[in-house]
C-alpha cells in the first residue's frame, strides 16, 4: 500500500524549499529593482528631451543662453523657469525643513542634496510624477541636468535613483558653452565616474562625482545593468 510523506521527510523538503527561496528571491528581487529602473530612467530620458526640444521651437535650435545665466553658476531656477517648467506639467518648487543628502555610487560622499534653505544649486524641481531635478550650469563650462527618479525617497543614491544627463551645446569654447541642447549622454569618462568603488580623480562638492555618468553607461550598454555597474 502506498504510504505518504512522514513528517521528517516533510520538514525536510520544506527547509530544502526555504533554502533555495532564500537564495533566488534576493536575485529575483535586484532584477526587478533593476529592470524598474531602467523604465524609469527611460521615462524620465523622454520627459525631459521632449521639454527642451519644445523650448528650442521657441527659443531656436541651440537654446543661446542669455549674457545674466552666462555669468551665473547656481542656475536650477534660472533655466529651469526658463527652458523647463514651461513644457512640463504639474511642475513645483521643493522646500524641505530639513536637508536630504544623495550619496555617491560608492556611498562614501554626499554628492547632492534637497536642500532646505536652497544651497549651492536652488531647490530642486519636482513633477506629479515623483521626479524631482536640478539644473547646473558652471561657468567652466558645462550643463547638467540630475533626476531623481522617485523624488527624495531612499535609497538616494548616484546611479540608483539619480542619474545625470549632459546638456552641453554642440560648441563648447574654452570660456564655457554659451549653448543647451536635449539631455544626452556623456562622451568621457564612463567608467570612471561610474563604479563600484570610489575613482581615483574625483572632486568632493563638484559635479564630478562618483555615479554622474552612470546614466550615460546604461545607454551604451544597451538600456542594460550590466555586472560591472555599481548596484
Amino acid at each position: 500500500m502506498k504510504q505518504g510523506f512522514t513528517l521528517a521527510e516533510t520538514l525536510i523538503t520544506i527547509g530544502i524549499i526555504g533554502v533555495v527561496a532564500a537564495m533566488t528571491l534576493p536575485v529575483v528581487i535586484a532584477k526587478y529593482q533593476k529592470q524598474v529602473t531602467i523604465n524609469q530612467l527611460k521615462a524620465a530620458y523622454s520627459i525631459f528631451t521632449q521639454a527642451l526640444q519644445q523650448a528650442e521651437n521657441d527659443y531656436g535650435k541651440p537654446i543661446q543662453l542669455p549674457q545674466y545665466i552666462l555669468e551665473k553658476i547656481v542656475l536650477t531656477t534660472e533655466i529651469s523657469e526658463l527652458y523647463f517648467e514651461p513644457y512640463l506639467k504639474g511642475v513645483t518648487v521643493y522646500n524641505p525643513t530639513s536637508t536630504t543628502y544623495v550619496k555617491t555610487a560608492d556611498k562614501q560622499e554626499n554628492c547632492l542634496s534637497y536642500p532646505h534653505a536652497g544651497g549651492y544649486f536652488g531647490h530642486p524641481r519636482c513633477l506629479p510624477n515623483n521626479m524631482c531635478y536640478w539644473i547646473y550650469r558652471h561657468s567652466a563650462g558645462y550643463a547638467r541636468i540630475a533626476i531623481d527618479l522617485n523624488g527624495p525617497k531612499k535609497p538616494n543614491i548616484a546611479g540608483k535613483d539619480v542619474f545625470v544627463f549632459n546638456l552641453d551645446g554642440e560648441d563648447v569654447p574654452k570660456v564655457g558653452t554659451t549653448t543647451i541642447v536635449p539631455p544626452h549622454i556623456f562622451t568621457d569618462n564612463i567608467d570612471e565616474f561610474c563604479s563600484k568603488t570610489k575613482p581615483n580623480i574625483s572632486t568632493n562638492g563638484s559635479f564630478e562625482f562618483n555615479g554622474y555618468t552612470c546614466a550615460s553607461k546604461i545607454i551604451r550598454d544597451g538600456w542594460k545593468i550590466s555586472p560591472d555597474y555599481p548596484w
